[in-house]
């Protein structure tokens, strides 16, 4: 009590000398020259009633600018009802118009300083128009300017560029703010311990953001209503972060960007909805609402979080999330850890699935549909209770490494690929439940690693009519790893992929479909399990080391007459011990079709009368033992071997025996002949 008693006494002294020391009155106030003008001082008698400052006087024939209220100038001065105050005022001296009786304030444009307590205890005050450009705000919450005055509606007029510290700090009166578009910056105390705060309009589109949650604007303020103008594109980070009553906002339609944390921790926020036009959306825009139930997103393309640590719903709490007809793109992380979701259903506008958009989840049955053109990284990853896919995208892109297959768990037990699809991305790798798969005739290509290390596959349906591997290397082949026992071709299948069966060691039968025509580059190399090769009857072409290092294929393979091309070593390292040649002309062999050992112990069986043919044709020339049925009963045995005999000794010679007889295909009937063909039949 001492204190506040002195501290008025100084006061009332302070305003006691300014009023003695003023140079001029002129239509009742009183002033002093200052630098730049005059400043309105304190009178003996005070003021009262309603103060129109005018922003130019005149004294002694000289004309004054009037730019400065000094300190106390209006001190208690009840009487005073209502005060104008001139676009040519610069500063407002410190307790100016403390405990005056006004109503409304409008503070000018070009006002850039304002003194402590500068509008304290104004018992009448409800209305203040802020227009102060770049007005330097109190040092303390102590020496706020509107502390313990009524004011209900503070309006921050076009051309404000700052709001300065402790605007109304502590103003438990104030119920609705409007933030015009010039401003640039806020601080971050201007709003804070603002009790009574209910409503703010908020028109700027440039202001710098506060740093952090703890220095959100509005962070202490109980808003129930949230106005955004028209020029607004983009809210600003943490700008409603930690409001505790907010339960809804409406996004107008001007709006395109939500800055990160914009309403992270909002505790009422029951319902979000995100209209079409946005584009962006910052880091945890919405997480950790409690409340928050049910999100409605209608952005068409807007860009997703960039990690699972800055996904924009945080929450547990949701329960319904409804995607608008008009969205395009569902955004990265978009219900990343969202439990209660556990379907998937997409409008038919949605093309692409963002990277990790489902993680996590709840999903129990998984349906792609056709027109999916792209999905994310591990978009279904970890989602422990998801047992069926149904793929039915046409042609969807796929992932680029092994660490981002769209699904990482071992729960998926089915996978069905629709009638429509055309391409197979590289995406259900690791799928370790999955124990058959069914390639349709669709099918055009398969990424490299389709299918790698789904270590309980053991029975691959293969349908595609002609299909080709997206992969340069049988190391990066889409069933790469995989334990495979049966791969089964579908009727109207007509080649053979490359690399399709590389490495399978399990596998031991292949079925061929009728109208096979080509085995592609290396599409069953080091299949050791394959104990037998019956090749299709219409086969064309087998490529380079189609069966290479297949060790198990033993004892004899037949090559059909609709052979025209074997490539290199496309037999090498197998155990044939007999190839038998049905192709009345032979067929076009590379040079290392089989290896050089096979070539010196196997035996070539060629069609009758045409030894010559193969004996003069790269690959089959190099075999060092050839025989063919020289009696045509359709059988080698020692009938031949009399026959090349008397034709040695010249017994029962014609043109055709003596084409017949020369096994060795050099063009004539000699010891050479008789020797393959003992050679033969004591080898077989």
């Amino acid at each position: 009590m001492k204190s506040t008693k002195l501290y008025l006494a100084v006061a009332l002294l302070l305003c006691a000398f300014q009023a003695v020391a003023a140079d001029f009155v002129a239509g009742g106030i009183s002033y002093r020259t200052v630098d730049g003008g005059v400043a309105v001082i304190k009178q003996a008698n005070g003021y009262s009633g309603s103060i129109n400052i005018p922003g130019q006087v005149t004294n002694g024939g000289i004309a004054y600018q009037v730019v400065a209220v000094a300190d106390s100038a209006f001190l208690n001065c009840t009487d005073v009802t209502a005060v104008q105050l001139p676009e040519s005022l610069t500063s407002v001296g410190k307790y100016a118009f403390m405990n005056t009786g006004i109503a409304r304030i409008t503070i000018p444009f070009n006002v850039t300083a304002m003194g402590n307590k500068a509008f304290n205890d104004c018992s009448k005050l409800e209305l203040v128009n802020y227009n102060a450009r770049n007005c330097e705000g109190v040092a303390n919450y102590v020496s706020a300017w509107f502390r313990n005055s009524p004011v209900k509606e503070m309006i921050f007029g076009e051309g404000v560029d700052s709001i300065p510290r402790y605007m109304i700090y502590e103003c438990p009166t104030v119920q609705s703010v409007t933030i015009s578009s010039s401003v640039k910056y806020i601080s971050s105390s201007a709003f804070l311990y603002a009790s009574g705060l209910t409503r703010l309009v908020f028109n700027s589109n440039q202001c710098v953001p506060p740093g952090s949650d703890g220095s959100a604007w509005f962070r202490q303020c109980p808003l129930t209503t949230v106005e955004l103008g028209p020029n607004v594109t983009a809210l600003p980070d943490y700008f409603l972060c930690g409001q505790t009553v907010l339960k809804a906002f409406t996004f107008p339609s001007t709006v395109q960007s939500i800055g990160k944390y914009a309403f992270r921790n909002c505790q009422a926020l029951e319902t979000v909805t995100i209209p079409e036009q946005i584009t962006s959306i910052g880091s945890q825009a919405f997480a950790d609402c409690p409340a928050l139930r049910t999100v409605n997103f209608n952005a068409r393309r807007c860009a997703g979080a960039t990690s699972k640590y800055n996904v924009w719903f945080r929450n547990d709490s949701i329960l319904t999330f409804n995607i608008g007809t008009a969205v395009e793109a569902l955004p990265n992380y978009f219900f990343y850890n969202q439990k209660a979701v556990t379907r998937m259903s997409l409008p038919d506008a949605v093309e692409e699935i963002g990277g990790h958009s489902y993680e996590g989840t709840g999903l129990q049955t998984l349906t792609i549909p056709e027109r999916i053109k792209s999905i994310g990284a591990e978009a279904f990853a970890n989602c422990p209770d998801l047992m069926t896919v149904n793929y039915n995208a046409i042609d969807c892109k796929g992932v680029s490494s092994t660490s981002d297959a769209w699904f990482n768990g071992d729960s998926i037990t089915t996978i069905n690929i629709g009638p429509e699809v055309l391409s197979l991305p590289y995406a259900f790798a690791y799928k370790q439940a999955i124990t058959s798969i069914v390639i349709p005739e669709s099918i055009t290509s398969i990424d490299h690693y389709a299918f790698r290390k789904c270590m309980y596959l053991k029975k691959v349906n293969f349908n595609a009519r002609r299909c080709v591997m997206n992969t340069t290397s049988r190391l990066y082949a889409p069933f790469y790893e995989i334990p495979v026992e049966e791969f089964a071709f579908g009727p109207e299948v007509e080649y053979v992929p490359d690399y399709l069966a590389c490495n399978m060691d399990n596998l031991t039968l292949i079925d061929w479909p009728d109208n096979l025509t080509k085995i592609g580059k290396e599409s069953f190399y080091n299949c050791t399990g394959l104990t037998n090769l019956k090749l299709p009857s219409r086969i064309q072409e087998i490529s380079d080391r189609a069966f290479a290092g297949c060790s198990g294929l033993t004892g004899e393979m037949v090559v059909p007459a609709s052979i025209v091309y074997i490539g290199s070593s496309a037999f090498s390292g197998t155990g044939f011990h007999r190839t038998i040649a049905t192709a009345m002309v032979a067929p076009t062999l590379s040079k290392t079709a089989f290896s050089w050992d096979q070539r010196y112990h196997c035996w070539l069986i060629v069609p009758r009368l045409t030894a010559q043919s193969y004996a003069n044709t790269n690959g089959w020339s190099s075999f060092s033992f050839m025989m063919n049925d020289v009696t045509g009963d359709d059988k080698i045995d020692i009938a031949d071997l009399n026959a090349i005999i008397n034709l040695v000794l010249g017994i029962g010679v014609t043109d055709e025996l003596i084409k017949a007889g020369d096994v060795t295909g050099d063009g004539k009937v000699d010891v050479k002949d008789i020797n393959n063909a003992i050679t033969y039949l004591l080898d077989n």
